[in-house]
């Protein structure tokens, strides 16, 4: 399939129509409204809506190669961010607005920054924290300046028995993703890039979504901040706000 959705090669084609038949049989007699199964998409507003009637709006693209992109999702309803990954739901959504919206598709393409591209990033592109980063970290502050083992312990337990119910804030570094919990809002930023500055120091680019909320038009923006680790303690500096986190057992 090629980026603007079209099947060129009759072979895939007779691949894909042979997969929908079988796929669309299978629902239609597993599922009491199989024939409502459909997406539909409002390609000028960049809107899809899901074969489970769930409006989803795209938010903005990334470069993740020099020949593709990575659409961002947002719920319209609830406004949460997809976050990229399968069980998000965002890479079939990709799929059905691929085909329902090639035109707007090129557009969007047309239009990402080139400066986000990993080849054209000055600073080494990792695609991953470092090793040492990797894992959950509680936060040790109740308050902000705050520095308790106790409380970052509180916040590692908590997010063990659920993730939806962190009590304190906790950090979650997963490949690529930083997954935060427990704040005013849970979120997941995207590495851009890392560059170590120093013994088990690194100063870190993340993509990260600002909402708006006191002030500012909501948009993705690029954040830098510096961290370091030492034994089983992470600390992280963003401007004059240094944060402090355990590591979770």
């Amino acid at each position: 399939m090629l980026p603007n959705g079209e099947i060129k090669n009759t072979e895939d084609q007779n691949v894909v129509r042979k997969c929908v038949e079988d796929n669309f049989a299978t629902l239609k007699s597993t599922t009491p409204n199989g024939w409502q199964l459909f997406a539909s998409a409002d390609c000028k507003k960049s809107i899809l809506r899901s074969h489970t009637e769930k409006l989803f709006k795209v938010v903005s693209a990334r470069a993740i190669s020099s020949k593709s992109i990575e659409i961002i999702w947002q719920h319209v309803r609830t406004s949460q961010m997809l976050d990229g990954s399968c069980a998000s739901g965002a890479p079939p959504l990709t799929e059905q607005f691929t085909l329902l919206c090639p035109a707007r598709l090129r557009e969007i393409a047309g239009n990402v920054d080139e400066a986000s591209s990993p080849s054209s990033n000055p600073i080494n592109n990792s695609q991953s924290y470092p090793s040492q980063l990797l894992g959950a970290w509680g936060g040790r502050a109740a308050f902000q300046g705050d520095d308790n083992p106790k409380v970052a312990a509180q916040a590692c337990t908590s997010y063990r028995k659920n993730p939806r119910s962190v009590q304190g804030d906790l950090l979650v570094f997963k490949g690529s993703q930083k997954l935060s919990y427990g704040g005013y809002t849970d979120y997941i930023d995207k590495n851009v890039s890392v560059k170590q500055i120093g013994s088990e120091q690194w100063e870190i680019k993340d993509r990260h979504y600002h909402d708006g909320e006191g002030g500012g038009k909501a948009d993705y923006k690029i954040i830098t901040y510096k961290v370091s680790v030492s034994g089983q303690m992470l600390t992280i500096t963003e401007g004059k706000i240094t944060s402090r986190y355990s590591r979770c057992p």
